[in-house]
């Protein structure tokens, strides 16, 4: 069962109707969307209690509340199984009718180490593998390091060209008007998250 994995909050909630509308017309009746409203404990809470019920042999994908799917994510379904993490490419909106296309690339585990070139919106999942995963209550990089949480179960991650998902970027990131305050805490946030990721590192050797 191809399983449609959302949260949201009181913020996000007003996109939530577009985000249902989406996978209705790309899925139709083949995927379930599974949605929990994160009821103040956190966006780590509400992914966990969403993974707690999918099946090992269902096949799940991520969209955030305010993201959007396209047709290449159905279209990607069709790797799952000879892989286990399948990802594309997302066109990120910084207003209605401003956007920018985030291209990813294939796993590269030395630069993966680095930054995350993974975007959830849109990533599909074997639920076996999924179910695996620790998707942990951080301030920053929650994915990222979700995925590393993978890499011990699994190598197969694939990469797809092509357009899996439409983010809402202006609905889900805080704007500071101190641009060098901005960039340091970004850097000790990451520098936090990597230090995380680390202990999986040596299931890449």
């Amino acid at each position: 069962m191809i399983k449609i994995l959302t949260v949201y909050n009181d913020a996000h909630e007003k996109y939530l109707d577009t985000c249902i509308s989406s996978v209705q017309n790309v899925f139709g009746t083949e995927a379930e969307h599974l949605i929990q409203y994160d009821w103040g404990k956190g966006q780590a809470w509400a992914v966990n209690q969403l993974l707690y019920g999918i099946l090992d042999c269902d096949i799940i994908g991520f969209l955030d509340a305010d993201d959007m799917a396209c047709s290449a994510m159905k279209e990607n379904v069709k790797h799952i199984g000879e892989y286990y993490v399948v990802y594309g490419d997302v066109r990120n909106y910084f207003n209605e009718n401003s956007y920018s296309t985030y291209i990813s690339q294939p796993m590269d585990f030395e630069l993966f180490k680095k930054r995350n070139i993974i975007p959830v919106s849109g990533t599909l999942v074997f639920g076996e593998i999924a179910k695996l995963g620790v998707y942990a209550n951080i301030f920053h990089g929650k994915d990222w390091h979700f995925w590393w949480s993978l890499v011990p179960h699994t190598k197969r991650f694939l990469y797809v060209p092509g357009v899996v998902a439409e983010r809402r970027t202006w609905t889900s990131y805080k704007k500071c008007d101190i641009p060098v305050y901005r960039k340091l805490r970004r850097l000790y946030y990451n520098n936090k998250v990597k230090k995380l990721n680390s202990k999986y590192y040596v299931y890449t050797q």
